[in-house]
C-alpha cells in the first residue's frame, strides 16, 4: 500500500507491541461523513447557527421533559401507526399543559381585563 497514514517504527526491536513489523506503514480512516461534519463546522457562529440552535434547544427540552414526568422512555405500542398515535397523544399533553400554564396567569401590564 502508498499513500496517506504515518510511518510507525523508531523502536530498536523489530516488533511493536501490537505485532506490526518496524517501519510498516498504519492507516488512520476518515470517516465517511467528515465533510458534513466539516460544514457543520463551519456554520458556527453565524446567525442562521445560532437560531436553529436555539430552536432545536427548545425541541430537545420538549422531550426530556416527556421522557422524564411523562415516562416516555419507550413506546408502548406496537407498530408504527401505534408509535405515531403515542406520540401525538404525548404532544396533546404537553400543549394542553402549556395553554393551563400560560392560561392560568394573570394578564401582564396594560390594563386588565375582567372576567364576569
Amino acid at each position: 500500500m502508498t499513500g496517506g497514514g504515518f510511518e510507525g517504527g523508531g523502536q530498536d526491536c523489530d516488533r511493536h507491541r501490537n505485532g506490526r513489523q518496524a517501519n510498516q506503514f498504519y492507516y488512520l480512516l476518515r470517516p465517511a461523513n467528515e465533510d458534513a461534519r466539516n460544514h457543520a463546522r463551519s456554520l458556527k457562529g453565524t446567525p442562521e447557527f445560532e437560531r436553529s440552535s436555539n430552536a432545536r434547544k427548545k425541541v430537545e427540552m420538549r422531550f426530556a421533559h416527556l421522557k422524564v414526568q411523562h415516562g416516555f422512555e419507550r413506546m408502548r405500542l406496537r407498530g408504527l401507526t401505534g408509535a405515531r398515535d403515542e406520540f401525538h397523544l404525548a404532544a396533546i399533553v404537553q400543549n394542553l399543559k402549556t395553554m393551563a400554564l400560560r392560561l392560568g396567569r394573570p394578564p401582564t401590564g396594560g390594563a386588565s381585563a375582567s372576567i364576569a
